[in-house]
Parts: structure tokens; sequence; C-alpha cells
């Protein structure tokens, strides 16, 4: 009995074929270029195609059959890494579509969850999407922190609790014993040392309103 419904559920090459045109004119159709369609579209179609012709078949071959760029095309199914709080997210008006895509394109080793939430709560774009490398954990948290400071922090809470983080961070390096440090980089060591305590020299001034003493440290 299961077999038979198996059997029933499997469609056939024409029927595969068929379904596979209805989704190219579908997506022709698709005028407004509504992304959400165009990755459900997409996305039916890939399977189709896997099933058609195999492991061969890539997202070159969607791409060429729908006559879309390539990269257009990765981008829109990227979005089948979406999680369901994302989704939620996109259906709440949190965050689009687009920009979701444009997100997920991008992640790696970090998770869409902190991605997510840094485009929601520190108000970043597209652009900014873009030029962020993600390759790990840290190179994103490097790259989250100067483009917030850039834009000034959303909230001024975050401004704070960054602040406090890296100065925290500091005491916690300050106690590192110098016969762990390599001795060909106590030089370099002592180099950035100086230059970190001059910043925060500046930064101290800029707190308490001193602007003379800014600017001489800025001149220096």
């Amino acid at each position: 009995m299961r077999q038979r419904l198996k059997q029933k559920k499997k469609r056939t090459k024409e029927q595969l074929e068929k379904r596979y045109g209805q989704l190219r004119q579908q997506i022709e159709k698709n005028v407004e270029k509504h992304i959400r369609k165009q990755y459900h579209f997409l996305s039916e179609a890939y399977s189709i195609g896997k099933e058609l012709h195999g492991r061969p078949f890539g997202y070159k071959d969607l791409a060429n059959d729908f006559k879309m760029s390539f990269p257009s095309v990765v981008r829109l199914m990227s979005l089948k890494k979406a999680n369901a709080r994302t989704w939620r997210l996109i259906d709440d008006g949190k965050i689009s579509v687009r920009m979701a895509s444009l997100i997920l394109h991008r992640a790696s080793e970090v998770r869409q969850d902190t991605l997510i939430d840094t485009i929601i709560n520190e108000g970043f774009t597209s652009t900014d999407i873009m030029n962020m490398t993600t390759k790990s954990a840290e190179e994103f948290n490097e790259d989250k922190m100067n483009i917030s400071i850039q834009k000034g922090y959303a909230q001024r809470q975050h401004a704070w609790r960054a602040i406090n983080t890296a100065l925290k961070r500091i005491d916690s390096v300050c106690l590192i014993h110098p016969e762990n440090i390599p001795k060909e980089r106590i030089n370099q060591t002592i180099g950035s040392t100086d230059k970190s305590i001059e910043s925060l020299r500046i930064f101290r001034a800029s707190l308490t309103g001193k602007k003379n003493l800014i600017t001489r440290g800025l001149r220096t």
C-alpha cells in the first residue's frame, strides 16, 4: 500500500518538465521582482532540476534556464538558510526579504541570528553588509564595531556597552606576563601600547570636555 502511494506521488519526467516550464513563465511574469515569490519559484525549480538532471545540475544551470544573473540566483537561493526566527522577523516587518538574503549570502561562521540582530538594532544598510567581512566571528565583531563607531551608534546604550567591554578587555590583557610575549614582538608591543595609551588619553579628555588637550594630542 505504501509503495503504491509513493508511486502515485512521484511525477513523470514530462510532468516535471512541464512544471519547470511553468515556473519559468511565473518568474518572467513577476515583473515587480517580488523577492519572496522569486525565491519560492527558484527553490521549487532547483529541486525539479536536480530530480531531472541529478547532481550536475547547479545554480549556474538555474541562472541560464531562467535568464537571470548567477549572483542574483545565488543571493536568492541563500534564503534556503533562513531559520524559523528569520522568517518570523520578515513576516513581522522587522527586516526585509532583500536584506535577509544579503545577510544570509554573506554569512559563514557567524550565526545568522547575530547578523540579523545587528541589522535591526544598529540600523546597518545593505552597503554596510556588503562591505563587512564575515569569515570569522572575530572579524565580524571588529567590522561591526568599526561601522557602529563611524555611524555614531544607533543607540547610546550600545556605545557605552562597547566602550565598557573594550576597557575591561584592556584590563585583562594588561595582566599578561611579559615573559609570555615573544622577544621579537616586544618592541612592536611597546609601540602599540604607547599608541593605545595616547588614544585613551585623548578619549578621556573628550569625556571631560578638555578640547585643548584633545587638539594637542591629535597634533603629536
